[in-house]
């Protein structure tokens, strides 16, 4: 510890000044600040400054085009992210195990069933990053297999009726049915 030795520093966000050694301050906003040391030692002073530059942390958010669909399901993903340095990098994860370093807007394409959690990380600087996680945003489905029966499959005019029987397979219920008669009369 010096004796007989003043010291000044500002710090130039309209805080107070500090006269400790070595000062610690936290600034709230984001921006360039010249930072100013002022020492008095004896009847001897000097003056010395520095620029420091706060980064605002990046506000991620983004949006898809689809949230659900059928296999396979591909979603475009809208970048709307606030506070992106230049050159910041970009971490989207899509909740398949697949992920992407895309800058702004990307696509993924989802080739198996399942409820998918989104999620996307902006890095400004290397201690600069924020992320952003949507919960079981996509949800993805199988397609069923159509398929049915009719009994008799062959009959004539005088018996014209027929019985048919879904023998479809679904990993979920059943929406709609369409069914199609054609005839060759």
């Amino acid at each position: 510890v010096v004796t007989n030795e003043t010291l000044i520093w500002d710090f130039d966000d309209g805080s107070s000044t500090s006269t400790e050694i070595n000062p610690t301050h936290i600034y709230v906003n984001p921006g360039t600040y010249n930072v100013q040391l002022h020492v008095d030692k004896y009847i001897c002073e000097n003056d010395t400054n520095m620029y420091v530059e706060i980064n605002p942390l990046p506000s991620p958010d983004f949006s898809a085009d689809k949230l659900d669909g059928c296999l396979p399901v591909e979603v475009l993903f809208d970048d709307e992210s606030n506070d992106v340095a230049t050159g910041a990098e970009y971490e989207w994860t899509f909740g398949d195990n697949q992920t992407s370093d895309v800058t702004g807007n990307t696509s993924h394409t989802y080739t198996q069933a399942g409820l998918y959690t989104v999620s996307l990380t902006i890095h400004n600087t290397q201690r600069c990053a924020q992320t952003i996680t949507k919960p079981n945003l996509i949800q993805v489905n199988p397609n069923p297999v159509a398929d049915f029966e009719a009994d008799p499959w062959i009959t004539t005019l005088d018996t014209p009726i027929i019985d048919f029987s879904d023998l479809s397979i679904s990993d979920s219920a059943i929406l709609n049915y369409c069914l199609l008669y054609t005839s060759d009369a």
